[in-house]
């Protein structure tokens, strides 16, 4: 299952483009619930309701110090990149170019500078007993970054487009001298669940792979500036050339726009400074990571009876969010 459904990805933002909670911290399990249930259907995603659904979404914030609960709320990077859209379409844009579309807090790539972190990361499922009542609702909000922080100098740096795409699980791989490397290595040095080891067939020695989400279907991205043109800008920022090029290549099905033969837009940790991707979606190392993985774990031996299980990863930009689907203190009967 691919699906960058058409009303979901005409566009790189949505109509929302102001700052905004969209889940108050004083929401209730059920109520959160309830919330990323609809952002995943409206987007026009499948959700299953006693198996873990995952979805990421771009620009916002997690606050966890809002008295007895988390709150979510938008940032205002869609509102800027919506401006600058509409500056330079009268050819009056001025200054850097947002970074909407980067995990990095400023342009430049490689593995210098910090981490934007302005996305979030959502597991949620119920929980029935033996007569099939609810009795827990499930939801697990994680800082992360759905957009890369790093460069693909060849073919240009890949970005996932909006949309449900289907993931199972595997392993990362990570060069062993890195950053990441090193973080995730001392991270899970002692970890009965995301296991890191030598990758398989590195005879040098060079990289780990540990526990982690691959593509079980093919995945559909934007690139900046992609194979066939000029050496990639990689500035994170989609412009008209780059967006009807992509569009364009993954209609061909070009396979560095979509597939996952030659795309490898993983679900996986990464170092605290510096959000460790290029292009691939990922959770904080201490938001818990281990905890996401025995998530899925726990799902994949009490339904695979030896076969892996897939797991439905739905992304979505907040400024897409139906106002309808906010929840709100009148949602909660206050």
């Amino acid at each position: 299952m691919e699906a960058t459904f058409p009303e979901t990805a005409a566009t790189f933002v949505g109509p929302n483009l102001k700052p905004r909670i969209l889940v108050p911290a004083s929401a209730s399990d059920a109520a959160r619930f309830e919330f990323y249930q609809k952002v995943i259907e409206e987007a026009g995603g499948v959700f299953e309701e006693e198996r873990v659904n995952i979805v990421g979404i771009r620009g916002v914030k997690v606050d966890s110090e809002k008295g007895s609960g988390i709150e979510l709320s938008q940032t205002a990077s869609a509102g800027e990149f919506a401006a600058y859209k509409a500056a330079e379409k009268k050819q009056k844009a001025s200054g850097p170019k947002p970074q909407h579309f980067s995990g990095r807090a400023e342009q430049g790539g490689g593995e210098k500078g910090t981490g934007r972190w302005d996305d979030v990361v959502v597991s949620l499922w119920l929980e029935r007993d033996g007569d099939g009542n609810v009795v827990k609702h499930n939801v697990k909000e994680r800082i992360g970054s759905v957009d890369p922080a790093g460069d693909n100098t060849k073919w240009g740096t890949a970005h996932v487009r909006d949309g449900q795409y289907l993931y199972k699980r595997g392993h990362h791989n990570t060069k062993q001298k890195k950053p990441h490397g090193k973080a995730v290595k001392k991270k899970f040095a002692k970890s009965e669940t995301v296991k890191v080891r030598q990758s398989a067939g590195n005879r040098k020695k060079t990289h780990y792979q540990y526990d982690a989400l691959v593509l079980a279907r093919n995945v559909e991205v934007w690139r900046d500036k992609g194979r066939g043109e000029e050496t990639p800008n990689n500035d994170h920022y989609p412009s008209e050339v780059d967006d009807a090029r992509s569009q364009e290549n993954v209609r061909a099905g070009d396979d560095t726009f979509k597939g996952r033969k030659l795309i490898a837009t993983n679900v996986h940790a990464s170092p605290e400074e510096l959000p460790s991707s290029e292009g691939c979606q990922v959770v904080r190392l201490d938001q818990d990571y281990e905890e996401f993985i025995a998530e899925i774990d726990a799902q994949n031996q009490a339904e695979s009876r030896g076969h892996e299980r897939s797991v439905l990863y739905t992304l979505i930009d907040a400024s897409k969010i139906d106002a309808l689907a906010v929840v709100t203190t009148k949602d909660l009967g206050e």
